[in-house]
């Protein structure tokens, strides 16, 4: 949640855009939002891990940065704990090439 005393406009900055990104976060795009004054706005960042650390913990900063001053506004820092999913069967299959084969699992 970002509340300020006067209009800005500001725009969100990852230490790493692959795990967290700030609302349109597409890369090409720039991430930007205006925050009215004495308004608490909310801000939804996306998480997305896609790969496992040995111990399954990602950081990530945020910060958010007024464009037209370049003033530091707020900072987030994320701590991500992430389990592996627990394997309970898994099948071995030989497949031949241009012939369908169906499955019963």
């Amino acid at each position: 949640m970002i509340k300020t005393q006067s209009k800005r406009t500001v725009e969100f900055f990852s230490s790493n855009s692959k795990l967290v990104f700030a609302p349109g976060g597409g890369k090409q795009e720039r991430q930007i939002k205006i925050i009215p004054a004495n308004e608490p706005t909310t801000v939804n960042f996306g998480i997305k891990v896609t790969s496992q650390q040995p111990d399954g913990k990602h950081r990530a900063r945020v910060h958010c940065v007024d464009v037209n001053t370049r003033e530091l506004v707020y900072a987030y820092l994320f701590d991500i704990e992430t389990d592996k999913p627990l394997v309970s069967r898994s099948y071995v299959f030989e497949v031949i090439s241009g012939i369908p084969q169906p499955f019963k699992f």
